[in-house]
């Protein structure tokens, strides 16, 4: 496994594990309508080429060889900044925006490994701290991110085609946490 910045050429690939695992994340009834509009909608190849061509978004991939495994996007300075409301504290925080490995990987430390080389990615870019927002249902991400050193401090919502779900809002502070 090689984890890196993505690339341009990576475009293709992110899309393909993007639409495999983002369905993971949708709590249990989510329509699959609803989630098919929201990956065309979010994450096709116009929003990755966006992504990788911006100097506010920067994504980490997991690669076996030349296939792509996982992914972080994070986005940065004003991008990266959260509706007050959230709870998240901070004056350069980063935005997780998303954050998946595929599910064959899940429990062997690929994604401890992927979320470390996320949080120095971001810190290189200048964030003195991250947040990221996952489903209420989502036990199983929910207590990835409590082990990496992310506290809950809020809670948003989130659009998914018709529907829109609960998030929990989490906060990782590198300098004060001891996660990664």
């Amino acid at each position: 496994m090689i984890i890196r910045r993505a690339h341009l050429s990576d475009c293709a690939r992110l899309v393909e594990v993007a639409a495999a695992t983002f369905p993971l994340a949708c709590p249990p009834g989510t329509p699959r309508a609803d989630i098919d509009a929201f990956i065309a909608d979010q994450l096709g190849t116009p929003s990755f080429t966006d992504y990788l061509t911006r100097d506010d978004a920067h994504i980490v991939v997991c690669a076996a060889g030349i296939r792509v495994v996982g992914y972080s996007l994070v986005l940065t300075k004003h991008a990266g900044a959260p509706d007050p409301s959230f709870g998240v504290q901070g004056h350069q925080t980063g935005y997780v925006s998303k954050f998946y490995l595929s599910p064959s990987l899940h429990g062997t430390g690929t994604a401890k490994r992927l979320m470390a080389a996320t949080v120095s990615n971001a810190r290189g870019h200048g964030a003195d701290s991250l947040w990221l927002a996952v489903n209420q249902h989502n036990v199983r991400a929910h207590q990835f991110y409590l082990r990496c050193g992310f506290t809950p401090v809020g809670t948003k919502t989130m659009q998914v085609g018709h529907g829109l779900h609960c998030d929990h809002v989490m906060q990782y502070h590198p300098t004060t946490e001891p996660g990664l």
